[in-house]
């Protein structure tokens, strides 16, 4: 071969070789510029790559998704579907598609797409599902949107976010009724056990919460009702109003009068509150407490601080409650861990529990979801409380709410 062949050929292979990596250069620098949220620049390089290489699939959705990511939805769905109009046997490109059709709440278009993926890619039929089901919520048919969740399979790797939106789906409903039963008794002297329960009926109104409750209490030998009503109402978006009147029956066991106040303001992370009780049980006695809460919350974990100030004719008795709480969000469930210091017990209505000089309190309490609407809250609590001075006994208390949600 002559030297000019050979430089000519060789001019050629390295002209080549520069000409074939520079779009591998600039579609990796675009994915930089996207890595770091430069998303204009990245769109722009991604154009000139989209305009000289059109019959590049992999450049096409590319841009689309950094369209998308770029709050351009418009322009994603026009890049996106010159992929899907040609073929749709790239899966990527339509779970893009439908991710794009869900944001703008083009719920007839998802769920057409989700169709066309479980019969195209049925090995990502779990995919798919949830497509289904999220459109599905969003007009507001939350029992095809069920259905469609319970088809996942209990393997399938979103699973979670099943879990989770099924848990959105169920917490709509409007409507709660629960029964509980409480016991709390002494030893060293012994004394008799004493019975509390109550029913209980809850609405969600769209600005407010309203609770209803009847309660009873079998102590000292006298039976005795208390008729309640709490409120929670919205505030703005992160605060809200606690408010509690009762009345009873007079029998020197439940206050006759109680009432209470309560506001709360949350943040991402942290919550406050501050407020009062009011009991009323006759002319000599009333009680006043004032209480609030902070509390922190990271991840699943909360750690919240109570404290009441307890203010009964010339006394003032100051006790402080902190528990730690795990969260199981998807399944609406917690455990945590009580501990006090101070004169209240776990449950306070009579002015003879006021009486203590201090106790310790530690207990376990949780909450757990049966199956979809019936919840169990068990709650084991044990106090060593000193009544007189110098002399010590021991309080324990276990309680059980049963809850249905409609």
């Amino acid at each position: 071969m002559h030297k000019s062949s050979l430089a000519l050929l060789l001019t050629f292979s390295i002209t080549g070789a520069m000409y074939a990596q520079e779009p591998d250069s600039l579609f990796s620098k675009a994915r930089t510029l996207a890595a770091a949220k430069s998303y204009t620049e990245s769109i722009s390089v991604m154009q000139q790559l989209h305009h000289n290489y059109p019959g590049n699939a992999d450049y096409t959705l590319y841009l689309s998704r950094v369209y998308f990511w770029n709050s351009q939805p418009e322009q994603a769905l026009s890049v996106l579907k010159e992929i899907c109009n040609k073929s749709c046997d790239s899966q990527e490109a339509l779970d893009l598609l439908i991710r794009i059709e869900l944001s703008e709440k083009n719920v007839a278009e998802v769920l057409r797409l989700s169709e066309m993926g479980l019969a195209l890619f049925p090995d990502a039929s779990h995919q798919y599902l949830f497509f289904k089901a999220q459109a599905l919520e969003q007009m507001g048919n939350d029992a095809a949107a069920i259905a469609a969740l319970d088809s996942i399979a209990p393997a399938a790797p979103n699973t979670r976010d099943a879990a989770y939106l099924l848990t959105t789906i169920l917490k709509k409903q409007k409507n709660t009724i629960s029964a509980s039963y409480m016991q709390t008794g002494v030893s060293e002297p012994l004394s008799a056990t004493q019975h509390f329960a109550y029913v209980e009926y809850g609405r969600l109104f769209k600005h407010h919460t309203q609770l209803f409750r009847l309660n009873y209490v079998n102590a000292y030998g006298k039976n005795s009702f208390l008729l309640e009503s709490d409120a929670y109402v919205k505030l703005g978006r992160k605060s809200y109003l606690f408010l509690n009147a009762g009345i009873s029956d007079k029998r020197s066991v439940f206050p006759a009068v109680k009432l209470g106040a309560e506001y709360y303001q949350e943040s991402k992370h942290v919550s406050a509150s501050i407020g009062g009780r009011y009991l009323y049980f006759d002319k000599q006695t009333s009680t006043v407490m004032l209480t609030g809460h902070l509390a922190g919350t990271t991840h699943a974990w909360t750690l919240n601080y109570r404290p009441f100030v307890l203010l009964q004719q010339n006394n003032t008795l100051v006790s402080h409650v902190v528990y730690l709480r795990k969260s199981f969000d998807t399944r609406e469930s917690y455990i945590q861990l009580d501990a006090q210091y101070g004169s209240l017990p776990y449950y306070f209505y009579t002015t003879d529990l006021f009486s203590r000089l201090s106790a310790y309190r530690l207990g376990v309490s949780g909450k757990v979801r049966l199956y979809r609407n019936y919840f169990v809250q068990p709650a084991v609590m044990f106090e060593q409380e000193e009544y007189i001075p110098d002399t010590h006994r021991n309080r324990y208390t276990v309680q059980l709410i049963l809850s249905r949600r409609f």
